[in-house]
């Protein structure tokens, strides 16, 4: 796996969601993104395209084609007039590990076999553009460093404007900031203690801040010690400036401010709903991100969904599983300041509830399409419309195959909205975190050149 280079599938982005210049038709105000980038050439480029150099020196293009409205995909183009993705210069695919307003955090490995070598990553912003005089933005920012390691699902990157006392600091003048976070566990110290490092671009340093959980937050059922591992971050900053939810979505979310001047304070601990399956073992080998998802809507309120697969083992192939059904029920939360438990359960829904609903055929399938209740899916995605209403579910008739699709349900209204072919799948192993929402398409763009 670790000598893996780009797929071959990556070399062919989709045809959908170029149209992004300005004077085009309505731009979405939110899109699902594929979180994998594609490799395109110079045609590609369009009112988007920013530019910047790795530490080897090589041009880096990076191009958004963010134009379609989900449930179809979007996704990033990425071009080097120096480096070939067909032969051994890149490690993998650029990653989008983060994403913000107008902001994506961009991963970057060259060389092949380099696949997990973290210290050999270029990380990127790329920042669109705010008004029609300002250009977007590829700036490369500094490396972490060689002991300071965090996995994709630990970071975030936040916009933010500061204090008017603090905008003379050095560096950088510009009063558009942004700062990039990661949550880990301090893997030298006892359990229960983390470390949030913190990259500020307007210092264009990292700093860290250490916590001991294990000392103010109790202990989770069947441990001695807290353990959190991070799998989202979310932005809490319409109720706070600089707050921001770091989600373990098998457990909880630890709310903390980033922006605090010296340290920020003792992160507070909400707990997510109970399972759906009561009594059901969470295991932290398996993603939760398959099965569960977190995010604030346009009204500010935070929405949980939960998915339950009811599935048996195939007889003959023990690689294989066999969907009998599944049930999904959404939560919000619109006071995270309230002792009590914030969670209100807003709607649940089994897939025989709604399974007449099903389209007759699936875009680009010419095989019976199965019942919804055969259907494997998985990889809920929460709407980023108001309350959250619409998942977003990804979908196979077996997860091992390389054709798929997204599957709209309204929660609320119980309708199943039109499936869109996921043009992503062949880079996809089984049904798993694979595109993210973000509001960068809702960014004006310059009149082309």
């Amino acid at each position: 796996m670790a000598q893996m280079g780009v797929m071959d599938a990556s070399l062919c982005p989709p045809f959908h969601g170029r149209s992004v210049d300005k004077g085009t038709r309505r731009r979405p105000r939110w899109v699902l993104l594929d979180k994998l980038a594609y490799f395109a050439g110079a045609d590609v480029r369009n009112a988007t395209t920013a530019t910047s150099k790795t530490r080897e020196g090589h041009e880096i293009q990076v191009t958004l084609c963010t134009a379609a409205q989900p449930p179809l995909v979007s996704y990033v183009c990425v071009h080097s007039p120096t480096l070939n993705p067909k032969t051994n210069d890149f490690a993998m695919e650029p990653q989008i590990i983060a994403a913000h307003d107008d902001l994506l955090l961009i991963r970057l490995i060259l060389g092949r076999g380099n696949r997990f070598t973290v210290s050999l990553a270029d990380y990127f912003v790329y920042q669109a553009s705010i008004a029609d005089d300002i250009p977007p933005s590829l700036t490369r920012i500094t490396h972490p460093g060689p002991m300071i390691t965090f996995t994709n699902h630990e970071v975030s990157i936040l916009h933010y404007i500061p204090e008017p006392q603090d905008i003379n600091e050095p560096l950088i003048s510009n009063k558009q900031r942004y700062i990039v976070t990661a949550l880990s566990v301090n893997r030298f110290r006892p359990p229960g203690e983390y470390e949030l490092h913190l990259y500020h671009s307007h210092t264009q340093q990292w700093t860290a801040a250490h916590f001991d959980l294990g000392a103010t937050v109790p202990p989770l059922l069947g441990l001695s010690y807290f353990h959190h591992r991070t799998t989202n971050v979310i932005n809490l900053t319409h109720q706070s400036p600089g707050l921001m939810a770091f989600v373990d979505l098998w457990q909880g979310l630890l709310l903390i401010n980033v922006l605090d001047k010296v340290q920020p304070a003792a992160p507070r601990y909400i707990p997510l709903p109970p399972p759906l399956k009561q009594g059901k073992v969470i295991s932290g080998r398996v993603d939760p991100t398959d099965v569960r998802d977190i995010a604030v809507d346009a009204k500010g309120h935070i929405n949980f969904v939960e998915l339950e697969v009811d599935a048996i083992q195939h007889e003959s192939d023990r690689t294989g599983y066999i969907s009998q059904g599944w049930t999904v029920a959404k939560w919000s939360c619109s006071n995270t300041e309230s002792d009590d438990c914030c969670w209100h359960m807003d709607c649940k829904l089994n897939a025989s509830d709604i399974s007449h609903l099903m389209p007759p055929e699936l875009p680009n399938y010419c095989h019976p399409t199965p019942t919804l209740e055969r259907l494997h899916i998985g990889h809920p995605l929460l709407s980023l419309d108001n309350n959250g209403d619409v998942v977003y579910f990804m979908a196979k008739v077996d997860h091992r195959d390389y054709k798929a699709w997204v599957i709209p349900f309204d929660m609320r209204k119980r309708l199943i909205h039109e499936p869109a072919v996921f043009e992503g799948a062949p880079r996809t192993l089984g049904i798993g975190s694979t595109f993210i929402q973000t509001t960068i398409s809702n960014y004006p763009q310059p009149a082309p050149g």
